[in-house]
């Protein structure tokens, strides 16, 4: 295929989360002054008594953008912040548990072999003490935060308030960071918690603004009138042998012997698959797309979590030079085409399965894909046992915290059977530069932090080696259904360092060793 390949995007209600609200002084007393004796049951963390004038820090990373060089000045003091999140610890018991069920759930010779859990049942077992989650969501209500839910896995307290309370509550600083047309905001110095909570509390997330991007890369628009009785696009934009293949359903199905003849059946029906996004999508998008290709006709179920922002209606139309734009990856338009292709291809991959698109949009304070995400993953029953994620954010713009907390999703997942894919990233292991731009002349490592836990499949491109002799893969006309591929096309990994022009760029599929 002629030119860069851009990453594979990897195919792929329930009650609302439980609501607690601790607002009584009498409580906080109460629950504070009971740590000191509670924890006879060996199931809790918090052993002593909450002393607020001792502290610890929970050190992490500062992100690549949060430099003096960056910094606005503070944050208002009424200043609202939501969807911040305490991600909880297991005790020493509770954790050696959880790590030989993951094991036994993967070992054939285990009964545990595939006996996956929902939510609550992780929660009820392997979970926060209900002693540990009062003591710490009575601590949050005095400094004046407010508790809005407890996650069923009894791993994640999540929490809200003023950037004043926020702020004097984990004893830092939160400033405003300008990057590039951006504004986020993070803490100045590391999060300190009360001593007593050392062994219940991994890292506190939503004191610093996560950003995601959508991993698809759009190139210049064609415009081409296609249907059952036009021209076939196969062997399109021709120079002498050289010419460019559009990878059709049928093509895929063909290359990867994913045809009703090598399937017998196996189509993905009775399964779903979740995509999360930022972005509605224009029905006619997938129709058209399912018409035109010889697949069956049906819409993908849109879901918004509790909690989050509606992204509203999608575009119908863009433009080369207008807004929205046909071409870039940051607006909102760029969401809604990275939900469209991930929507379309698992749909042709596997036309018989179901699909959950599920949506939020990115606020001041709050991330629409990490609520997605958790949404996805922390419900009972599952909406789907197989996640799809196409977006990232390296690690070096974001810090321990934040990949912990990950991390922690991600293994609940695995323990309840879903099988999550990640887009890699199109920068090799720099995966906080552009791939279209030059190397820059200092480089850092930095692989997508949706990446970094071992419980996710992280997905890279490839590319076909079919340059030399096209038409040993290619016919230059197409059959039913746009079909022009012949067969296996040798490939490997996606590793383009110079453009169409020959100048120098970081074009590599993405990955890399954690930071």
């Amino acid at each position: 295929m002629k030119g860069p390949q851009p990453s594979v995007h990897p195919f792929f209600p329930v009650p609302t989360s439980r609501r607690v609200r601790w607002t009584s002084v009498g409580l906080a007393v109460f629950a504070l002054s009971f740590a000191a004796t509670a924890g006879a049951s060996g199931r809790d963390a918090i052993t002593v008594a909450v002393d607020s004038t001792k502290r610890i820090a929970i050190v992490d990373k500062p992100a690549r953008w949060a430099g003096m060089e960056n910094d606005r000045g503070p944050v208002a003091d009424r200043t609202p912040l939501d969807h911040l999140s305490l991600t909880l610890r297991r005790t020493p018991e509770r954790q050696q548990a959880w790590e030989t069920l993951l094991n036994e759930q993967k070992d054939p010779a285990s009964a545990n072999y595939q006996h996956w859990l929902t939510a609550d049942e992780i929660g009820e077992r392997y979970g926060a003490s209900t002693h540990d989650i009062d003591t710490i969501g009575a601590w949050l209500g005095a400094q004046g935060l407010r508790v809005d839910d407890v996650s069923r896995s009894r791993m994640r307290i999540r929490f809200s308030g003023s950037a004043k309370d926020v702020a004097s509550a984990f004893a830092t600083e939160l400033h405003y960071f300008g990057t590039g047309t951006e504004k986020r905001i993070a803490n100045t110095s590391d999060a300190k918690i009360p001593a007593a909570f050392a062994s219940a509390v991994q890292s506190v997330t939503g004191l610093r603004s996560v950003k995601f991007t959508p991993t698809h890369h759009v190139s210049t628009p064609q415009s081409r009138s296609i249907g059952a009785n036009s021209p076939q696009p196969a062997g399109t934009n021709c120079n002498g042998s050289d010419c460019e293949y559009f990878v059709f359903p049928a093509d895929f199905a063909k290359i990867y012997h994913l045809d009703a003849a090598n399937l017998q059946g196996i189509d993905g029906s009775g399964q779903t698959i979740a995509i999360v996004g930022r972005s509605r999508i224009y029905d006619p998008d997938i129709t058209n797309f399912q018409s035109l290709t010889g697949l069956p006709t049906r819409s993908a179920t849109v879901i918004v979590p509790p909690g989050g922002i509606d992204p509203g209606p999608p575009a119908s139309t863009c433009s080369d030079t207008g807004t929205p734009s046909c071409t870039n990856p940051d607006d909102a338009v760029g969401d809604q085409f990275e939900a469209t292709l991930d929507v379309q291809r698992a749909g042709s991959v596997a036309p018989g399965a179901a699909i959950d698109l599920i949506v939020a949009k990115d606020t001041d304070t709050s991330n629409g894909i990490q609520l997605a995400i958790e949404y996805a993953i922390d419900t009972t029953p599952l909406p789907a046992h197989v996640l799809s994620i196409s977006y990232l954010s390296c690690e070096a713009d974001n810090g321990i915290a934040v990949v912990q907390s990950i991390d922690e999703l991600f293994t609940q997942a695995a323990a309840e059977g879903i099988s999550v894919f990640v887009a890699s990233g199109d920068s090799g292991v720099a995966g906080c530069a552009d791939h279209t731009q030059p190397p820059p002349a200092s480089q850092s490592a930095g692989t997508n932090a949706l990446c970094a836990s071992a419980s996710v499949t992280c997905v890279g491109g490839t590319q076909f080696a079919d340059a030399a002799q096209p038409a040993l893969y290619w016919s230059v006309n197409s059959s039913a259904h746009y079909l022009s591929a012949l067969g296996y096309i040798p490939e490997g990994a996606w590793n383009e360092p110079l453009n169409d022009s020959g100048v120098a760029r970081l074009g590599a599929t993405g990955g890399g060793v954690s930071l």
